[in-house]
This record gives structure tokens, C-alpha cells and sequence, in this order.
């Protein structure tokens, strides 16, 4: 299951939450007017929440199927490091429950995050 638990782990938490881009010619999205020059933020986060693409998109769940996210991004934009970032991912996970196979989040507490172009956990107390 580690294969799925890290494509949910991706699609909930992912790494960048935004990236920018800078408008190149005037256009319109959504009734918004947008002219060269612009910088637009692309939440590629919201895409792993959209109750669209899938159920209970805030809960994490490793075996719900296909699962469906752009956190490395898509089209000529998709980012060439996926495949080392899915295997780092899966080694340490791996790794850790290997050597501590029994843990729990430490009570009374809870993941901290902070948020803004980039995803960062702060805080994670774990007990085993």
C-alpha cells in the first residue's frame, strides 16, 4: 500500500501550493481582466480537493482507487523531478516503518503547517 499512501500523501499535502506566472497577452478568466504583465498564482493544490474528481476530497484515504492530483504540475509545465520526488518519498516511509513501526500522533496534538507558496510542516510530535 506504500505506493498509495504516497500518491494520497501527494495529492492532500502537496509540496507547492502555488506557483506564479506572469500573463503574456490580455485576456479574461472568469470575468477577471488580465493584461500582460499580471502575475497569477496557480493553486495546484485545489486540484487533489475537488469533490468533482474526488469523494471526500478532504479526507485522507489511501484506498480510494484512482487517485487524482497535479502536484507535479501538467502539460509542458510538469515538473521532471516526479519520479525521484514519488521514490524519496516511498524509501523514507519505508525506512521508518521499518525501524518504528508502531507509533501514534502524540495526544493532544496535531500536524502543524504553514502555508504559502510552498507547503512546511512545522510541528509533528509523534509517540512510539
Amino acid at each position: 500500500m506504500i505506493d498509495a499512501v504516497v500518491e494520497e500523501t501527494i495529492r492532500l499535502y502537496p509540496p507547492v501550493v502555488a506557483a506564479a506566472r506572469t500573463v503574456r497577452a490580455a485576456t479574461e478568466v472568469a470575468g477577471v481582466a488580465l493584461k500582460p504583465g499580471d502575475r497569477v498564482a496557480l493553486n495546484f493544490a485545489a486540484s487533489g480537493r475537488d469533490p468533482e474528481a474526488c469523494n471526500e476530497p478532504g479526507k485522507f484515504d489511501p484506498r480510494r482507487g484512482q487517485i487524482v492530483h497535479t502536484t507535479f504540475g501538467v502539460g509542458p509545465h510538469r515538473c521532471l523531478g516526479e519520479h525521484l520526488a514519488r521514490l524519496e518519498i516511498k524509501v523514507t516511509v519505508e525506512e521508518f516503518l521499518r525501524r518504528i513501526p508502531e507509533f501514534q500522533l502524540a495526544p493532544g496534538t496535531k500536524p502543524a503547517y504553514e502555508s504559502g507558496q510552498l507547503r512546511t510542516m512545522k510541528n509533528l510530535q509523534l509517540r512510539w
